[in-house]
């Protein structure tokens, strides 16, 4: 009876070790995300900011359009197709 109780001790002695390097690599893999989570967050946080955008696209699109300045006009297509495919992106994660 002692040497099964004996390899019972060595059993759970070696799975503690190995719990215990799991939770280090956890903790590692999970720094690492928190760490990649930052820049998204403060990504978001710009587009957060930038709520007032289309009356800002809204005010350079009249603005090229009477000055009709192409470059301008192409540009703010540009603009407006990335914002409102942030904005879809954005509504299709709730």
């Amino acid at each position: 009876m002692s040497a099964r109780s004996d390899a019972y001790s060595q059993r759970r002695a070696e799975l503690q070790l190995q719990c215990a390097a799991q939770r280090g690599q956890f903790v590692q893999s999970t720094a690492e995300l928190g760490a990649g989570l930052q820049v998204l967050n403060r990504g978001l946080s710009v587009v957060h900011a930038l709520r007032i955008v289309p009356m800002l696209l809204t005010a350079a699109s009249a603005a090229g359009v009477l000055s009709r300045a192409g470059g301008v006009i192409r540009l703010l297509s540009r603009v407006w197709m990335v914002v409102s495919t942030l904005q879809r992106l954005k509504r299709s994660r709730r």
